[in-house]
Protein backbone atom coordinates (compact mmCIF):
# COMPACT_ATOMS: atom_id res chain seq x y z
CA UNK A 1 0.00 0.00 0.00
CA UNK A 2 2.92 2.36 0.67
CA UNK A 3 3.90 1.79 -3.10
CA UNK A 4 0.86 3.17 -4.56
CA UNK A 5 -0.62 5.98 -2.27
CA UNK A 6 -4.16 6.62 -4.84
CA UNK A 7 -5.03 3.14 -3.31
CA UNK A 8 -4.29 3.70 0.13
CA UNK A 9 -6.49 6.79 -0.01
CA UNK A 10 -9.39 5.06 -1.45
CA UNK A 11 -12.46 5.07 1.34
CA UNK A 12 -13.08 1.35 0.62
CA UNK A 13 -9.60 0.60 0.98
CA UNK A 14 -9.22 2.38 4.23
CA UNK A 15 -12.22 0.65 4.95
CA UNK A 16 -10.91 -2.48 5.01
CA UNK A 17 -7.53 -2.13 6.82
CA UNK A 18 -9.55 -0.12 9.77
CA UNK A 19 -11.67 -3.27 9.53
CA UNK A 20 -8.68 -5.80 9.59
CA UNK A 21 -6.75 -4.06 12.44
CA UNK A 22 -9.78 -4.30 14.90
CA UNK A 23 -10.38 -7.44 13.74
CA UNK A 24 -6.73 -8.22 14.71
CA UNK A 25 -7.45 -6.57 18.34
CA UNK A 26 -10.74 -8.45 19.01
CA UNK A 27 -8.73 -11.66 17.92
CA UNK A 28 -5.97 -11.10 20.45
CA UNK A 29 -8.44 -10.25 23.46
CA UNK A 30 -10.00 -13.62 22.68
CA UNK A 31 -6.85 -15.40 22.38
CA UNK A 32 -5.67 -13.91 25.47
CA UNK A 33 -8.87 -15.03 27.10
CA UNK A 34 -8.97 -18.24 26.14
CA UNK A 35 -5.54 -19.15 27.32
CA UNK A 36 -6.54 -17.69 30.73
CA UNK A 37 -9.56 -20.15 30.59
CA UNK A 38 -6.83 -22.56 29.72
CA UNK A 39 -4.53 -22.54 32.37
CA UNK A 40 -7.76 -22.23 34.97
CA UNK A 41 -8.50 -25.56 33.68
CA UNK A 42 -5.28 -27.13 33.37
CA UNK A 43 -5.16 -26.12 37.10
CA UNK A 44 -8.23 -27.82 37.99
CA UNK A 45 -7.76 -30.92 36.28
CA UNK A 46 -3.95 -31.04 37.96
CA UNK A 47 -5.44 -30.45 41.36
CA UNK A 48 -8.13 -33.07 40.73
CA UNK A 49 -5.37 -35.49 39.37
CA UNK A 50 -4.03 -34.65 42.69
CA UNK A 51 -6.97 -35.94 44.96
CA UNK A 52 -7.72 -38.79 43.56
CA UNK A 53 -3.78 -39.91 43.58
CA UNK A 54 -4.03 -38.75 47.16
CA UNK A 55 -7.64 -40.88 47.63
CA UNK A 56 -6.35 -44.24 45.78
CA UNK A 57 -3.46 -44.05 48.40
CA UNK A 58 -5.68 -44.09 50.83
CA UNK A 59 -7.71 -46.75 49.78
CA UNK A 60 -4.43 -49.26 48.96
CA UNK A 61 -2.95 -48.69 52.62
CA UNK A 62 -6.67 -48.97 53.83
CA UNK A 63 -6.71 -52.30 52.00
CA UNK A 64 -3.34 -53.25 53.15
CA UNK A 65 -4.12 -52.75 56.71
CA UNK A 66 -6.58 -55.15 56.30
CA UNK A 67 -5.36 -57.88 54.18
CA UNK A 68 -2.39 -57.54 56.57
CA UNK A 69 -1.99 -60.73 58.65
CA UNK A 70 -3.20 -60.84 62.34
CA UNK A 71 -1.23 -60.62 65.37
CA UNK A 72 0.00 -64.62 66.33
CA UNK A 73 -2.61 -66.73 68.43
CA UNK A 74 -1.75 -67.93 71.53
CA UNK A 75 -3.45 -71.29 72.16
CA UNK A 76 -3.11 -71.18 75.77
CA UNK A 77 -4.78 -68.07 76.33
CA UNK A 78 -7.37 -68.59 74.03
CA UNK A 79 -8.27 -71.70 76.18
CA UNK A 80 -7.72 -70.27 79.83
CA UNK A 81 -9.99 -67.44 78.39
CA UNK A 82 -12.65 -70.10 76.97
CA UNK A 83 -12.91 -72.12 80.18
CA UNK A 84 -12.99 -68.74 82.28
CA UNK A 85 -16.20 -67.41 80.15
CA UNK A 86 -17.87 -71.30 80.40
CA UNK A 87 -17.62 -71.35 84.14
CA UNK A 88 -15.14 -74.54 84.95
CA UNK A 89 -11.56 -72.01 86.16
CA UNK A 90 -11.25 -68.79 87.79
CA UNK A 91 -8.26 -68.00 86.05
CA UNK A 92 -5.18 -69.09 83.90
CA UNK A 93 -5.06 -72.90 84.09
CA UNK A 94 -1.13 -72.71 82.06
CA UNK A 95 1.34 -73.93 84.24
CA UNK A 96 -1.27 -75.80 86.52
CA UNK A 97 -1.07 -79.08 86.52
Amino acid sequence: MQKKPAASNHPDVKKRLEFVAATKEQFKVAHAEDLARRTVALAQIAAFEQQTKKQKEEQLKKMEERNAPGPPIDGDALGDEMLKNLGFTDGPTVGRR
